[in-house]
């Protein structure tokens, strides 16, 4: 292994790097921004070789400058085709049968979802796919800010065997006092609700990177192979002190300025529409200096990899360890998307280079057309010399002055008519446009628009494959871009996110996945696509593939959450109004009894009046009393309303939330009141399926004569008093003779 470069000498290597990296790498930059100056209608301009700058075309002031950008709208359908492509990723297991594998893919597909939120992801998406379409490259940094997060209240538990205390982290193999297995939330004896405390965490991180910030060896055309990244931002002073601290005091404004940073800095205030100065100096802005970041892949001097963060010369961090994918290799989290590739270079084109050329000559072409009517096609008056007319009037109309010669002639004043546009001008405006869509493949029907005189569904669908067809490639390129990023953002949250963090991420089940998540190696596990969801879709086509899995049965649009989506993906999710409600209703009542549940020990109360039953000389009223708070407490915990709640979201509500985490930490007794609390949901919904395949007779109201009986409560018992077994009030206690007490949690509740 070779010896490792001391902090200085990595602040020169990195340099030197990057000075390679910029080496005859103008050409592209100036294409790249080429492109950019056009999409914002700055297309009267030329190449400045000595200043190596963009300028204004000199022309003369007569001179019209039309500009009718067909250049970024053509662009800009295709990166709206392109968002259209969202790839649906799933991490699955290679061993169907390996449970465990499952359950970590799982928890890896979720924590995807997660993070797509919390990096802002339908945000940086676009950016994503415009710097993509004109530049034909696009970056995305992926790191962990270890600061970056939001506070979370994090529960405390307490060991049942020792009552040592501590966060959940320190249970997950046993109590570190004692090894026992078994703990419960530690309560505050104030409050009487569980102790939490305040962690704040981390959060993963996504930065869309322009090809003016990326440095990398242009040679190395294998992105896996790259032997460096380099992305050079400009920040302010305050950034640096804020970020790095006391190494970011340090960092003095200045740096020297590359053609990037120019094209990068001036982006931000380049105004829409002619007249502007493309090459006007570099833009006033707050004292500052570029931060490289420098990452570096495994090597004999660095073996897992190096991270290093430079400005001016202030070395501001190092960190000699990459992270790790999910095969185990130390990998740069960096993305690289690209439009299409250029054979035996890392960087690719764009066919907004193609298209650029074909805007300036319909620009010329435009220009000529207005000279054509300003000069040629207004109509002009010829006066003989000599005639005394004066304040000929048709403006704008010139009047041209002639000297008769036949004295034959006619000395009256003669108009003329203006000559019309050549028809081959028209022909050649045309066929630009024409070849602009050929070329970009982006016809009108993929703007919106059906072509005229076609009508037919299929011919149409016929048009909308043959424009996506062309850029299968490139769908494929952005499919493959999505797939490592997810990768490696699932990576960042394996290796750095706190336990507390993902539990809070994922949910109810956390503790448990997480578990698995951080245990399991995930060397078994593959980031696949599902089929057909990298090509671009419409609303039209979803809603039509939703009707076919409905009727094929693969879907059931009666689970509230399934028909939620539903009404959310075809854009009508405002209908769902009224389940919103019911759930939010069922979430109430579980928290309800989730909060007396962890307040009162049923098994503890209950052995108390065990003991007091059989206790000599026990007062059965004194008993019976007990008996029935006990009774009236389990009651409590749960609310059934008839004829107000929605029973089948209930249902389904409630045994969602009997597989939380927090459900399974509950006594068996509150488990058991919970669990005969969905009976009597189910038995409700029975009632009524019943009930409606009878004779079609509207049903009594509950309890009425004839009417369906409560379920969980005897015919003729009043509210509040369900007897377990259905016998009367007196046989539930406990019998003068020292009888046992029936378990209060097998009542209806």
């Amino acid at each position: 292994m070779a010896k490792k470069l001391t902090d200085a000498e990595l602040v020169s290597e990195v340099q030197q790097e990057l000075n390679r990296s910029k080496h005859l790498r103008f050409a592209f930059e100036r294409d790249w921004y080429g492109n950019l100056l056009f999409k914002q209608g700055h297309q009267w301009i030329v190449w400045d070789e000595t200043g190596r700058r963009f300028r204004q075309k000199k022309l003369k002031p007569w001179i019209p400058q039309p500009v009718t950008n067909r250049f970024a709208s053509t662009l800009d359908a295709l990166v709206s085709l392109m968002l259209r492509v969202q790839p649906d990723m799933q991490w699955r297991s290679d061993d169907p049968n390996n449970e465990s594998l499952k359950s970590v893919a799982e928890t890896a597909t979720k924590l995807v979802s997660r993070v797509k939120d919390m990096t802002h992801f339908n945000l940086w998406r676009q950016t994503l796919a415009g710097w993509l379409t004109y530049t034909g490259n696009a970056y995305l940094v992926n790191y962990y800010d270890q600061e970056g997060g939001i506070p979370i209240e994090v529960p405390i538990y307490r060991c049942k065997q020792c009552g040592n205390e501590d966060l959940p982290t320190g249970f997950e193999e046993g109590c570190q006092e004692c090894g026992g297995n078994e703990h419960e939330y530690s309560m505050d004896s104030s409050t009487g609700a569980p102790k939490q405390v305040q962690f704040t965490g981390g959060s993963v991180r996504t930065e869309v990177a322009s090809p003016f910030e990326v440095f990398m060896d242009f040679s190395v055309t294998e992105w896996h192979r790259q032997p460096y990244i380099i992305r050079v931002k400009d920040r302010t002073l305050e950034y640096f002190k804020t970020r790095y601290g006391k190494r970011g005091e340090k960092v003095e404004a200045g740096g020297t300025s590359t053609l990037g940073e120019f094209y990068s800095s001036s982006l931000a205030y380049m105004a829409s529409g002619p007249g502007i100065n493309p090459s006007a100096g570099q833009v006033h802005r707050r004292p500052g200096n570029a931060e490289v970041w420098y990452v570096r892949r495994p090597d004999d001097t660095y073996p897992d990899g190096l991270t290093a963060v430079i400005a001016g010369n202030e070395l501001l961090e190092k960190n000699e360890e990459l992270p790790e994918d999910h095969a185990g290799n130390h990998f740069l989290p960096v993305t690289q998307f690209i439009f299409d590739p250029i054979p035996g270079s890392a960087v690719g084109k764009t066919v907004a280079s193609d298209l650029r050329p074909k805007q300036k000559q319909r620009n010329e072409l435009e220009s000529l057309i207005q000279l054509i009517t300003m000069r040629m096609a207004n109509p002009v008056w010829i006066i003989p010399y000599g005639t005394d007319v004066e304040g000929f009037s048709g403006q704008p109309g010139a009047v041209l002055k002639a000297i008769q010669l036949s004295p034959n002639a006619s000395s009256n004043p003669q108009r003329l008519p203006g000559e019309n546009v050549p028809s081959s001008v028209m022909q050649w405006l045309e066929k630009i446009d024409n070849d602009m869509e050929e070329m970009a493949s982006v016809f009108d029907v993929l703007k919106g628009q059906a072509p005229a005189g076609i009508t037919a569904g299929y011919a149409i669908q016929l048009l909308i494959e043959r424009g996506q067809s062309r850029w299968g490639p490139l769908f494929q390129r952005w499919e493959n871009g999505m797939v490592m990023w997810a990768q490696q953002v699932t990576a960042l949250c394996k290796e750095y996110m706190p336990a507390e963090q993902l539990r809070s991420i994922l949910g109810e089940h956390g503790e448990w996945e997480v578990g698995k998540f951080k245990e399991e190696s995930m060397a078994g596990l593959n980031l696949t696509v599902e089929a057909g969801s990298a090509k671009p879709q419409s609303a039209l086509s979803e809603q039509a593939m939703v009707d076919q899995l409905i009727g094929q049965g693969l879907i059931d649009p009666s689970d509230p959450q399934v028909k939620a989506e539903i009404l959310r993906s075809v854009g009508m999710g405002k209908y769902d109004n009224l389940a919103d409600w019911d759930m939010k209703d069922a979430s109430r009542e579980e928290e309800a009894f989730y909060k007396i549940a962890i307040a009162y020990d049923l098994a503890e109360i209950s052995q108390q009046v065990q003991a007091m039953a059989q206790s000599p000389g026990a007062d059965p009223q004194r008993v019976q009393s007990a008996v029935m708070q006990v009774q009236t407490l389990a009651q409590g915990g749960v609310r059934y309303r008839e004829q107000i709640d929605n029973h089948m979201i209930h249902l389904w509500a409630h045994k969602r939330f009997a597989k939380t985490d927090k459900f399974l930490k509950l006594s068996p007794e509150w488990q058991a009141v919970w669990l005969q609390h969905i009976t009597q949901h189910a038995m409700r919904i029975q009632q009524e399926a019943m009930i409606q395949a009878g004779a079609g007779m509207m049903p009594p109201p509950p309890g009425a004569a004839g009417g369906p009986t409560p379920p969980g409560k005897p015919a003729g018992s009043p509210p509040g008093q369900a007897q377990p077994g259905g016998g009367p009030p007196e046989q539930v206690g406990a019998s003068p003779q020292g009888g046992h007490i029936n378990n209060p949690v097998n009542m209806g509740a």
